[in-house]
């Protein structure tokens, strides 16, 4: 069996068994759509605010997915005597994090089509065919960084408290980055920290396409250098996990 052929199966079991756990799949996909349908549309008055908060939401929703399923999942996974099984037997290395990468995003991609779609159903949303290209890839490439440090919160936070470690990360990232209210009116000491968090940075990658001027580049170098240094802690703590285990 190929490599591909490996990982097919793998994400595709992974998937099945996301699929099979009904609070799971109403918390990571269809929460942020409430959220944004209760909080979001009814403040979209002034013209053009439609596109910055769909677009805000979309962030919000691709967060509460790979965080949530890389962390938790990770963090409970490798505590349990069938994952030691699986990495038992001949495979090719790295085939589940690549299943979970994979999945992932897959189940991102139906968090911010439910966002979408409601933006679609109950306001004006308007958007044309090249700002909807341009809109996935900044929305997928911008996810980077969050999924690799969902990746390490499961690899250093065992079961027991990755839950509440995930959920303050996540709604504090999310408060903090202005993806939930302009970060204009957010407190002043948010403020003054809100320009250096990867999601303020990611934030401010959408909205430049909502108002369609050029994003500042100091917000996509940020997210570059999130993602350098998580890699390689990434890297560290998969190295010391093998070690730790198999060796």
């Amino acid at each position: 069996m190929n490599y591909v052929t490996q990982l097919f199966w793998h994400t595709y079991f992974l998937t099945l068994e996301l699929l099979r756990q009904p609070m799971y799949v109403v918390s990571s996909i269809l929460f942020p759509s409430m959220f944004f349908w209760f909080f979001g549309i009814p403040n979209a008055k002034a013209p053009g605010a439609i596109t910055l908060l769909t677009y805000s939401f979309a962030c919000f929703s691709i967060l509460s997915v790979v965080l949530f399923q890389f962390s938790v999942g990770i963090s409970q996974e490798k505590e349990t005597s069938w994952y030691y099984y699986v990495r038992s037997l001949p495979s090719f290395r790295g085939i589940g994090l690549g299943s979970r990468i994979i999945s992932g995003f897959l189940f991102s991609s139906f968090a911010i089509a439910g966002v979408i779609c409601t933006a679609l159903a109950f306001s004006d949303l308007k958007i044309t065919d090249i700002e909807w290209f341009q809109f996935l890839i900044r929305i997928y490439a911008g996810a980077i960084p969050f999924a690799l440090i969902g990746i390490c919160l499961g690899q250093f936070i065992g079961s027991q408290t990755i839950l509440p470690v995930a959920n303050l990360t996540y709604l504090v990232l999310s408060f903090a980055g202005g993806l939930w209210m302009p970060p204009s009116i957010l407190p002043p000491a948010i403020q003054d920290i809100s320009p250096y968090l990867p999601t303020r940075m990611y934030g401010e990658l959408l909205w430049s396409l909502a108002l369609k001027t050029n994003y500042e580049s100091k917000y996509l170098n940020g997210l570059i250098i999130y993602s350098v240094i998580f890699f390689a802690l990434t890297l560290f703590l998969l190295k010391r996990e093998q070690e730790k285990s198999f060796s």
